[in-house]
C-alpha cells in the first residue's frame, strides 16, 4: 500500500510512504533489494527514496519513504510523458 504522510515536525512536508508486508523472509529480501536499487540508480525518472525502516510487531512490515507525487498515478504520468510506447 501505498500512503500519503505528514512530517508535522518539519513544516508539514509530505511523502508517499510504502508500506509491504513481509509474511516471510523472501519478501524481506525483496525489500531490500528494492531498497539497494532505489539508492543506486538516479535520473529524472526514478524516485530517490529517503528511507526504509523494518517494523516487526504485531507482524513484519517494511516501510520505505519516497517524496509524495501529486497531480495522478503513475500510469498518468506514463501516459503524460508518452514514455511507453506501444
Amino acid at each position: 500500500y501505498i500512503y500519503s504522510a505528514t512530517d508535522t515536525r518539519k513544516l508539514n512536508r509530505q511523502y508517499a510512504l510504502k508500506r509491504i508486508i513481509c509474511s516471510d523472509e523472501e519478501v524481506i529480501q525483496l525489500c531490500q533489494r528494492e531498497a539497494e536499487v532505489h539508492r543506486s540508480v538516479t535520473g529524472t525518472n526514478v524516485l530517490q527514496m529517503y528511507g526504509i525502516k523494518f517494523e516487526r510487531a504485531p507482524q513484519r512490515v517494511c516501510y520505505m519513504l519516497f517524496p509524495l507525487i501529486k497531480g495522478g498515478s503513475l500510469r498518468d504520468e506514463v501516459s503524460a510523458r508518452n514514455i511507453l510506447h506501444n
